[in-house]
């Protein structure tokens, strides 16, 4: 996964690695996410050491071996437009699903709570 995309097997398996630790994010921070009826209520005390334990280290590992692989990409490769445009696609996606945990885990609590 972290060698040069020289074959389209090891362009299909980082992609379904990228894809499936986009996945893994969004499931175990949908956990976080509010539910309905309780849009104002604050989080629960555990909630900045799941992230800080759970999430966090999901996010570092994927942007590690992307960073690695982009570097590899740059240095390596002989075809990097398309190499380049397939990084880049994955890094859009992974700011997407980003913000939609932001979007979603946002809790705008209610002055009754404060």
């Amino acid at each position: 996964m972290l060698r040069l995309l020289k074959s389209p097997s090891r362009l299909i398996a980082w992609t379904v690695a990228n894809v499936t630790g986009m996945g893994l994010y969004l499931l175990l921070a949908s956990r976080l996410w509010s539910v309905k009826g309780e849009e104002n209520t604050p989080g629960g005390p555990g909630d900045a050491f799941y992230y800080i334990f759970i999430l966090l280290p999901i996010l570092l590992f994927f942007a590690a071996i992307n960073v690695a692989e982009l570097y590899r990409i740059v240095r390596r490769s002989n075809e990097k437009r398309i190499a380049v445009f397939i990084w880049t696609t994955m890094l859009c996606l992974w700011i997407a699903i980003f913000l939609v945990d932001h979007i979603q885990g946002v809790r705008n609590i209610s002055a009754d709570f404060s």
